[in-house]
């Protein structure tokens, strides 16, 4: 039982530093690339194996590039039905403009009339407490 564990635990290690050593590897690949494009300022293309890995670098970067131009598309036209079905459906109910109206003329007069209300309460409250005073 303890060496199961144990064996368990060793590929546990054994597959995070493969993971580590993968990540490290495109990190210097990719090093590689943009030095070699620093570097080499003719137009001609360093021959080799290095060439293929930068090549492939590029390629990579490049898909990865265009996954992410494609998902901002889908992103920009799934916004752009979301704002044409709004206004259809605002086009469609012309009669909630009306409502929309008079329910704003509704609350200018609830507002106006709020307003006068607690000074007359406040008034009456004043005379009252002014006249049980006297008495």
């Amino acid at each position: 039982g303890e060496r199961l564990l144990d064996a368990e635990h060793q590929i546990l290690e054994l597959r995070f530093e493969r993971e580590q050593v993968q990540h490290r590897s495109s990190r210097l690949e990719t090093r590689i690339l943009e030095l070699e494009l620093a570097g080499d300022a003719s137009p001609r293309r360093p021959e080799g194996p290095p060439a293929a890995a930068a090549a492939k670098l590029q390629t990579r970067k490049e898909r990865n590039l265009e996954n992410v131009i494609e998902g901002l598309e889908r992103v920009i036209n799934q916004q752009k039905g979301d704002i044409q079905r709004l206004r259809v459906e605002l086009e469609r109910r012309p009669e909630r403009k009306g409502e929309v109206e008079r329910l704003r003329r509704r609350v200018q007069e609830l507002e106006h009339s709020t307003l006068e209300m607690p000074r007359a309460g406040l008034v009456d409250e004043l005379r009252q407490a002014l006249t049980a005073k006297e008495e």
